[in-house]
């Protein structure tokens, strides 16, 4: 399971209104107030997700808590939830097979089953409002 935890700023990009509601992924009451209070599970991945605008285009950075790895999303849709998964999914899958390759990991791995592995993480997504002061600032430095 991917578990997005969205700053104030990504909260309110993925919030779309439909007939004066406004409709949101993101949960309000996460498990814990902390995300290194949550249950730890081998299949849980905790990214902490930002959003800012840069000429007028919305760019997401998505950051894994426990190591740091960055995944930029340029001209993000606003609201467009499938779509900013779909694309991270795709950019951390690549992102992770260039790094074996580089490192000369390759030999090591079964591709097929880290791919397969890594559809069954990706197919579910929970979305909370909290934020990570560390990893936020990490994002600031980036930004």
């Amino acid at each position: 399971m991917l578990i997005f935890n969205c700053t104030e700023a990504a909260s309110k990009f993925f919030n779309r209104v439909h007939k004066g509601k406004t409709i949101t992924p993101v949960e309000y009451n996460a498990p814990s107030p902390v995300i290194e209070d949550d249950e730890p599970d081998s299949s849980t991945e905790q990214w902490l997700v930002h959003a800012i605008t840069v000429q007028r285009k919305n760019v997401l950075f998505v950051m894994h808590v426990k190591t740091r790895y960055c995944v930029i999303l340029a001209d993000a849709k606003k609201a467009d939830v499938e779509g900013v998964v779909q694309r991270f999914a795709d950019r951390w899958l690549n992102g992770v097979m260039v790094h074996a390759i580089n490192h000369d990991l390759a030999q090591w791995i079964d591709a097929d089953q880290m791919i397969e592995h890594f559809r069954s993480v990706c197919h579910s997504q929970q979305f909370y409002r909290r934020s990570h002061r560390s990893a936020q600032k990490h994002i600031d430095e980036i930004a």
